[in-house]
């Protein structure tokens, strides 16, 4: 007979099971795509399971969201990072992309890229993800902050990294899609550059 601690070591294991299968199922069909029936197949395992565990799609998905964020959840840099003020947008592409396009962490980063296209909850996800604090842009803003408060340069930046993405892996465009990631860097880190310099750099007063 097995014992309580048995069982709950399996209902671990189960509920992991099903919520790695729900990003990766996230990660290629984004939410409106993605069935219960097609993540019960990934995870190897009864739809009736996921119900007992989950409740619903959607009782799935929060619980995803939430294990996305604790798996996605990296060191915060605080201001700009250390380093030549010129390589400033290659340092940030090297700390941010290699993370992002790791085994690991790709599917969690796709998942949440495609849910936060019709889910509100999946962009505040997506909102911490690419907050200065996570990019290492919250040195402080000498332009001035948009109507959310937000310094539009570092909004700018994440809009790159996600787009990056996308032509990557989720709608391939060449040659980005089949670049080697140091290829990448190279095309994008001027323009990151450009952004990270409007982001610390006063403009010239205006006589």
């Amino acid at each position: 007979m097995s014992s309580g601690g048995d069982d709950a070591q399996r209902e671990t294991l189960a509920r992991d099971t099903i919520l790695r299968a729900a990003r990766e199922e996230l990660s290629e069909c984004g939410y409106e795509g993605s069935t219960i029936r097609g993540i019960a197949k990934r995870a190897a395992v009864n739809s009736s399971l996921i119900y007992y565990y989950f409740g619903s799609k959607a009782g799935l998905l929060r619980a995803t969201l939430d294990d996305l964020a604790r798996l996605l959840e990296p060191p915060r840099v605080e201001g700009a990072a250390a380093g030549p003020a010129t390589t400033a947008g290659e340092d940030l592409l090297r700390r941010v992309l290699p993370r992002w396009e790791s085994a690991e962490y790709r599917s969690a980063v796709l998942a949440i890229i495609r849910a936060s296209i019709t889910r509100q909850d999946a962009g505040r996800l997506l909102d911490a993800l690419l907050s200065p604090e996570v990019l290492g842009t919250s040195g402080g803003c000498a332009r001035a902050p948009s109507a959310t408060g937000a310094c539009p340069h570092t909004i700018m930046i994440g809009a790159q990294l996600v787009g990056l993405m996308m032509l990557r892996h989720i709608t391939p465009v060449e040659p980005v899609a089949s670049a080697s990631l140091d290829r990448v860097i190279a095309l994008f880190a001027p323009v990151v550059q450009r952004h990270l310099t409007d982001h610390t750099t006063k403009p010239p007063a205006v006589s």
